[in-house]
């Protein structure tokens, strides 16, 4: 347990966004001060994200904020790691099951993450890709990484 958690100022909690109701201690009356999706998003069939996002919203108190990371394509039209997806791995358009039976979704453009949010009623106060290299140098390996970062605010 973290010593410098206090469960007074600070709840947390895990769900299965699609399906469980959110804990009961988010009330639509007060709702939260902030959510972060971190790779959440992408973990989600693209159908069920809007409900997400929405859910989401719903739960975040007037001038509160969303923060979002998400995969993302890079500018070679494949996140790398969708190039290491073996044959039958692809459920449908950036859209694949890993070994472990858990998906990934890379969006295409930050366009489509704003989208998403817009239409839950979000302001866009940052979207942009966060380009990075990563240098493997026991292997010899250079990556590229791209990522989408995000915050959303709820209108007062």
């Amino acid at each position: 347990c973290q010593p410098l958690f206090d469960p007074s100022r600070c709840h947390v909690s895990v769900c299965d966004i699609t399906k469980d109701p959110l804990p009961a201690i988010i009330d639509a009356e007060h709702g939260v001060n902030f959510a972060l999706f971190m790779f959440c998003l992408s973990a989600l069939h693209p159908d069920k994200m809007q409900a997400a996002v929405q859910k989401i919203a719903d739960a975040v108190k007037p001038g509160g904020k969303v923060y979002e990371t998400q995969h993302d394509m890079d500018t070679f039209s494949y996140h790398i790691a969708q190039l290491r997806f073996k044959p039958g791995h692809k459920l449908s358009d950036n859209f694949y099951v890993r070994q472990d039976n858990t998906r990934a979704y890379y969006f295409t453009t930050v366009d489509e993450v704003r989208d998403l949010f817009a239409a839950a009623g979000l302001i866009e106060r940052e979207n942009e890709y966060i380009r990075r290299q990563y240098a493997n140098r026991s292997q010899g390996v250079v990556r590229f990484r791209v990522w989408i970062h995000a915050v959303f605010e709820k209108p007062v």
